[in-house]
């Protein structure tokens, strides 16, 4: 039981350290372009959807689905990339 607990204890902390929260995400996107509208939930979730498209993108080039992999700009909060985010 203790072995099983430790095992979950384990991939918990792995998840957690793979990537930064979506909120430190979010602030350090605005740091790193200089803006000051994090209290602005609509353009958090464009964000968002375009942090997802951008992973999904990513993980498809890491399988050879894409010969390029693509990262979020200034303009990552103001319009959704892909025909399926709105």
């Amino acid at each position: 039981m203790k072995l099983v607990l430790l095992f979950f204890f384990l991939c918990l902390v792995a998840t957690l350290s793979a990537k930064p929260p979506r909120d430190e995400q979010w602030k350090n996107y605005l740091k790193r372009h200089g803006k000051k509208h994090g209290e602005n939930k609509m353009r958090r979730r464009k964000w968002e959807k375009n942090i997802q498209f951008i992973e999904k993108h990513n993980d498809d080039a890491d399988k050879g689905v894409h010969t390029y992999k693509i990262v979020d700009n200034h303009l990552a909060d103001l319009v959704c990339l892909g025909s399926n985010l709105t």
